[in-house]
């Protein structure tokens, strides 16, 4: 008895172990030949990093499969057939999951040289659906071919370990999984050189680690009582926030936007307008509501009941007895943003999940997501502009002539891989697209075919906000309304090696075209002093005479003499705090890498020259600055006796 106990607990032991010996050295072989041979940037393996890694993935994938076979062992043992397809159907989809994060990490090292996060991974579960339609649209066949790799690995690795039937001893999968789970322990120490190691890096230094209690003298209390003004306001205030708008767009000849350049003279421009973050879940939500992002040194998490969540904007107007409505071209479900935009102060809520016409159909996109939602397969992720355009027309038309509103929009159409409108015109060539592409990273050498795409969207936008002017003049609103237009972020091409946005904060992709055009009568200038994207609605506010809500953490650019300090916050493909003390600006990173950069935007408004060696006084000054913004932040929304009591701190 003791003979075949041993026998079979060798068995079973050399059998997964050698099944994982196998797994890691494809992984190990397929790394070093991606990096060695075909991926110049990207820093080689040596002897000892490839022995490194053949020893990781060896720990982890016999952990994985031992695991694995405890349970097909398990369902082996159940005769409950509903409780057995639903422990083979966990198998699978945990297996399908665990490799398909594995190789989607190891592609995003081979492009970035780093790997995914947890947080990015688990966003990117929590918006899978809508990842999914962007991939289908710009890889749907890669997509097909590598999902279809990916169940056939899951599907051969439960055959080979289901093809014995016999009763798994206990202690068999015990060894394998306290051997598996103590090397994976010591590797993690000496180590971060595989995908799910990389799951339990934390940064050396985040800049959470000081914890202390806030200064009270600086915070309001949520019950103080704001008066409201005792003439209602009556000017229509429509905001337009467009994707991906940079800031130098109007300085390009031949101007993509001729028609938003003609309003400068007439507008409030503001020439250092900065996002608050590189993403549009934290961007977003931080224009609407006037609060920076930075709410956990983990990713923000929106819930409908969050008590995190304050004042919007649309409800100070609805308590102004204005009709409110936000019309959106996006999906938005991204970041669970819906959960803090459809709301009972907004009176007419849309995104691309309500739209009922016809979906537009890209002739650039014959192959992927457009073949499919021709064929009614799929939906569009979103709502092409001079659609929503007329959706917003509709409910202005529908109004009571004397009824004050606010609207405020998100058009889409200049988010990667750019839309042009049917009927589109496309003066920028060659534009054309005919070459596999995926956000964030697409071909540099066809950056002037992508860019030229950038500009025809951005133009033909243009286009659709100048008619849209018409349509207002047409109801004698253009003259008396306040028109803000806000660019969510900015659009990178390659100027620090990578493209679109959602990454670091260069200016390339944080600042922005943003102007108010306020009432005819109304004298405008031009505004210098460096804002961040939170001021903008504290502004139109403070033209209009209404009070600022004591929640709101932006202030009014026109009650400010001096430079204010902009804070910028992002946690996507990188997690990143960053500062700008007009000329200088701080940004420092702690994904993938713990490092700190530092410009003089005036000498260096590229951002080539990293000074943080050659200035340390200035670095320490604004590092001190923004540590003390981040624990603030962090601090208020850790503790109840802030967040229930107090609204967000203002530091400036």
């Amino acid at each position: 008895m003791k003979k075949i106990m041993k026998y079979r607990l060798s068995s079973y032991f050399t059998t997964i172990l050698l099944f994982a010996l196998i797994i890691a050295l494809i992984e190990s072989g397929m790394v070093f030949f991606v990096i060695n041979f075909s991926v110049p940037q990207l820093c080689k393996f040596d002897v000892v990093d490839l022995l490194k890694l053949l020893i990781v993935s060896f720990s982890i994938w016999a952990c994985i499969v031992g695991v694995t076979k405890f349970f097909i062992c398990l369902s082996n043992k159940i005769a409950n057939m509903l409780l057995k397809v639903s422990i083979n159907t966990f198998i699978f989809i945990l297996l399908l999951i665990i490799i398909s994060i594995d190789l989607i990490s190891w592609k995003f090292y081979f492009l970035n040289d780093y790997f995914l996060s947890m947080e990015l991974v688990q966003f990117a579960l929590v918006n899978f659906s809508r990842l999914l339609l962007h991939f289908m649209q710009t890889g749907f066949l890669k997509i097909i071919i590598h999902l279809i790799s990916v169940i056939g690995i899951v599907f051969l690795i439960l055959w080979f370990l289901g093809k014995n039937k016999q009763k798994e001893s206990k202690p068999t999968f015990f060894l394998i999984f306290i051997f598996s789970l103590s090397m994976i322990f010591f590797i993690i120490i000496n180590t971060e050189i595989h995908p799910f190691l990389s799951f339990f890096k934390t940064p050396r230094f985040d800049g959470s680690s000081f914890i202390y209690e806030i200064d009270e003298s600086i915070l309001i209390r949520k019950d103080k009582k704001q008066e409201l003004p005792e003439k209602f306001p009556d000017s229509p205030v429509i905001v337009i926030m467009i994707e991906s708008m940079r800031y130098d767009l109007i300085d390009i000849e031949p101007c993509p936007i001729p028609f938003m350049k003609s309003l400068v003279d007439e507008s409030f421009l503001f020439n250092k307008s900065y996002a608050v973050s590189s993403h549009s879940d934290y961007e977003d939500l931080s224009v609407w509501f006037s609060n920076y992002p930075l709410r956990s040194s983990k990713r923000t998490k929106y819930k409908k009941r969050s008590p995190f969540k304050r004042t919007s904007i649309f409800a100070v107007f609805k308590n102004l007895k204005y009709k409110t409505a936000y019309i959106s071209s996006q999906n938005e479900r991204w970041g669970n943003m819906i959960s803090w935009l459809d709301i009972p102060e907004i009176d007419f809520f849309f995104h691309s999940e309500h739209f009922k016409n016809e979906t537009w159909f890209n002739e650039d996109d014959k192959k992927g997501l457009a073949s499919l939602i021709k064929n009614k397969i799929a939906t569009a992720g979103k709502v092409e502009d001079s659609q929503t355009i007329k959706i917003a027309e509709n409910w202005i038309s529908d109004l009571n002539k004397k009824e004050a509103f606010f609207l405020g929009m998100n058009f889409q159409n200049t988010h990667f891989n750019y839309i042009i409108p049917p009927n589109g015109e496309e003066p920028y060539q060659p534009a054309t697209i005919d070459f596999p592409t995926i956000f964030y990273y697409w071909p540099e050498e066809k950056l002037q075919f992508i860019r030229n795409r950038y500009l025809n969207s951005i133009y033909n936008v243009d286009i659709i906000i100048k008619n849209f002017s018409y349509f207002l003049k047409q109801l004698g609103i253009w003259d008396k309304c306040y028109f803000v237009i806000i660019g969510d972020s900015g659009e990178a091409f390659y100027e620090h090696g990578f493209g679109n946005h959602a990454g670091s904060m260069y200016n390339e992709c944080m600042q922005t075209f943003t102007l108010i055009k306020p009432p005819n009568g109304v004298s405008s200038y031009t505004i210098e002093n460096p804002i961040n994207h939170i001021d903008i609605l504290p502004a139109v506010l403070d033209l209009m005479n209404i009070p600022i809500p004591n929640s709101f953490q932006g202030v009014s650019p026109f009650n400010i003499n001096q430079n204010r300090d902009i804070y910028m916050h992002t946690n996507s493909i990188v997690h990143q705090d960053g500062i700008i003390d007009w000329p200088w600006k701080l940004l420092v990173n702690y994904q993938p890498q713990d490092e700190a950069e530092l410009y003089n935007l005036e000498f260096d408004p590229m951002e080539k020259r990293n000074l943080i060696h050659s200035h340390k006084d200035r670095t320490n000054e604004l590092f001190d600055k923004l540590m003390n913004w981040r624990n603030t932040q962090l601090v208020y929304y850790r503790k109840p006796q802030y967040y229930l009591i107090f609204e967000p701190p203002r530091l400036n």
